[in-house]
């Protein structure tokens, strides 16, 4: 669906995706696709590639925005996955933090990930990946 948004200075139409309607907050800026926009390192859009590149980061983030997890919560939910790529995916997303790692001080010790503050604020971005592919990946 694509609303059509209509510049009353000089009469021209602009289509827009739909989903700007559901996210009125997104600055305009990025509604104006035709900027020109630095694809190297620097620019947004490669520093968000690099935080969620990783194979599982994704579905990670997806399964910690239900709650806290144990460490062995998280490794039974994704069997597919090595105990040492869990790890390493794990730290990653805590050091470019979005996932806080919280260590109980029992016996036997209790390790705890949820997602930090950055982190909620990505789920709204987790669930339009969600949507759009059960619309197109069907």
């Amino acid at each position: 669906m694509v609303r059509t948004i209509i510049n009353h200075t000089n009469k021209e139409e602009t289509a827009l995706p739909s989903f700007y309607g559901r996210y009125p907050f997104l600055p305009e800026r990025t509604r104006d696709m035709t900027q020109q926009i630095d694809y190297s390192g620097t620019c947004s859009l490669a520093k968000v590639q690099k935080i969620i590149g990783g194979k599982w980061k994704l579905v990670i983030l997806w399964y910690l925005s239900r709650g806290a997890k144990r460490f062995g919560e998280i490794r039974r939910a994704f069997p597919d996955i090595t105990q040492a790529m869990l790890t390493k995916q794990l730290r990653e997303l805590e050091v470019d933090g979005f996932v806080h790692r919280e260590v109980f001080k029992e016996i036997p010790p209790r390790v705890e990930y949820s997602l930090t503050t950055d982190g909620n604020h990505f789920v709204p971005i987790l669930h339009s990946i969600y949507d759009w592919g059960e619309v197109h990946l069907k």
